[in-house]
């Protein structure tokens, strides 16, 4: 109000329709207020009337609908028809069944022998369920993906990868893991500073070194090596009664991270390096398969969708992301708005984000609640 910035260029983003609905209503209460209780001259009087004018069209809405209405006005761009429709759940189910039929039809038809063994592999008695709903998983994931295919080769290529050391998910493990290794390192140490009973001292120095061991490994390998070999030597009750409660307190930090330990070693599989090679490229041949039919199902469907002339809502993103990947256009789009505003920042997933960052310009105001984050399953990282 105070910077006269007018209601179209301000692009305010919520996460459901009635949410947006209530913007509107308090900013039109807000701006009513502002000319009831101020002495405006003429032209700043009849410069907010029109703002309470233009309330009705802003771009206050879902995500969903900025996607929407990027798309409707770049629709060539994408390569598909201005008046598009909105699939209905009902339809989106239909369509998506029938294009996972075809794509399965289509193998088995071929005689595709990797399609039969991940067939026969998640298909208990000719029932496909199981499989199919495996493809609906990764299709659902993907969709969440500003770029399908560059994540399927990042995940093929980067954490599939035969060498452990260098393995994204291994490294993953690894940064994971280790804090907490550290981290009771140095609990040790502190008991270590505080007794001085000889018989638990001695204790400390054994489980010290051990410990040592595990926390001077510099990748994945000699991390989980050391990890799976890790010992505790035997903690004795001291005779002293004065020494009861410190050396309680020790046991349970002991019983705590001996926990943590069997916790983490499995995930942290100790391997040789010829038995991981060969699990990581059974693995990756499995994957690489179950993404291929994954996508093959996606062109099916959106094959099926255009012609009926619909999108559903991931489509939307997709191709308002698409769209603001041409230059021209994502400046054209940016100078629109001087701010952007978005509620409920912590349920943002990454193609939002992208798609976000795309249309703002150091302009960006975000409000969120890391605690209030219910999206967990659409690939949202608060």
């Amino acid at each position: 109000i105070n910077d006269l910035v007018p209601v179209n260029n301000l692009l305010v983003v919520t996460f459901t329709e009635a949410a947006a609905s209530e913007m509107k209503q308090k900013l039109y209460v807000g701006l009513a207020q502002a000319i009831a209780n101020s002495n405006f001259d003429e032209e700043k009087l009849n410069y907010f009337y029109e703002q309470l004018f233009l309330i009705s069209s802003a771009d206050i809405g879902t995500l969903h609908s900025v996607c929407k209405k990027i798309v409707s006005k770049y629709f060539y761009e994408v390569n598909i028809e201005p008046n598009f429709g909105i699939l209905t759940n009902e339809e989106y189910l239909n369509l998506f069944n029938q294009a996972m039929e075809k794509t399965f039809n289509n193998y088995i038809e071929s005689a595709d022998e990797e399609f039969y063994e991940v067939y026969e592999s998640f298909s208990d008695k000719r029932n496909t369920t199981k499989l199919k709903n495996i493809i609906t998983s990764i299709y659902n994931f993907l969709s969440e993906k500003s770029d399908s295919k560059t994540y399927v080769n990042f995940v093929l290529n980067k954490c599939l990868n035969k060498d452990e050391n260098s393995n994204i998910c291994c490294k993953y493990v690894f940064d994971y893991y280790k804090p907490s290794v550290q981290k009771f390192f140095q609990t040790v140490c502190d008991f270590e500073n505080i007794i001085s009973d000889e018989k638990l001292q001695n204790y400390l120095k054994q489980l010290k070194a051990e410990i040592k061991f595990v926390v001077d490994a510099e990748n994945y390998s000699e991390f989980a090596t050391r990890l799976n070999n890790l010992s505790f030597p035997r903690l004795y009750a001291p005779k002293d009664a004065t020494l009861l409660n410190i050396f309680e307190e020790l046991k349970f930090c002991v019983d705590d991270f001996k926990k943590f330990v069997t916790k983490a070693k499995v995930n942290c599989i100790n391997l040789t390096e010829s038995e991981f090679e060969i699990t990581t490229n059974k693995l990756k041949k499995l994957y690489s398969k179950l993404f291929e039919i994954t996508l093959k199902t996606e062109e099916e469907f959106t094959n099926l969708k255009n012609e009926i002339g619909k999108l559903d809502f991931s489509d939307l993103q997709k191709y308002a992301y698409k769209i603001l990947c041409n230059s021209a256009i994502n400046d054209e789009v940016k100078k629109s708005y001087k701010y952007v505003f978005v509620d409920e920042y912590q349920d943002i997933n990454q193609i939002q984000e992208d798609i976000l960052l795309k249309i703002s310009n150091n302009n960006l105001n975000m409000i969120g609640d890391v605690k209030q984050s219910i999206y967990a399953f659409r690939q949202c990282m608060p």
